[in-house]
């Protein structure tokens, strides 16, 4: 058996040699079953060295009943780095406290979808109704009026 499945396995004259269970077992043409094949070839150092290992792990699903529901948001507190910051600033022209590494920064794309939080307020201007809300995860100076929650 073993000098039959070498004959095929070891000869690069044969299209599927050095190949895997599958292409060994057709170049037999059936002569010895897939088990038998695939014990012979778990023997042999070129392919079990060099095949990759597949791991499989055990997920939990998490349903979710609308779209954007689930994410997370944090907020973190940088002040003990202030030393090392060298003046940079936020879109709000705020001085940022605390200090990042570059390898930490990631480029973003900005979606346009901030979460909102709740509703303060509410008023008509020119016929168009306005919202005075305040957006989840950021402080109370960054509310603003918008004309349509559900885009936001």
């Amino acid at each position: 058996m073993h000098q039959d499945l070498a004959a095929f396995y070891e000869n690069s004259e044969v299209p599927n040699s050095f190949g895997g269970v599958e292409a060994l077992h057709r170049s037999v043409k059936g002569k010895y079953s897939k088990k038998d094949v695939k014990h012979w070839l778990s023997q042999k150092d070129a392919y079990t060295l060099h095949k990759p290992v597949r791991h499989k792990f055990q997920r939990n699903r998490v349903f979710v009943s609308d779209i954007d529901r689930q994410f997370q948001a944090d907020l973190v507190d940088m002040q003990s780095l202030a030393e090392f910051n060298k003046g940079l600033k936020d879109l709000q022209g705020e001085e940022i406290k605390g200090t990042y590494y570059e390898a930490e920064l990631q480029k973003v794309v900005d979606s346009g979808f901030y979460p909102v939080e709740n509703v303060i307020k509410q008023r008509k201007r020119g016929g168009i109704t306005e919202y005075f809300v305040k957006f989840l995860g950021y402080p109370e100076k960054c509310n603003d009026w918008v004309t349509d929650i559900q885009k936001v």
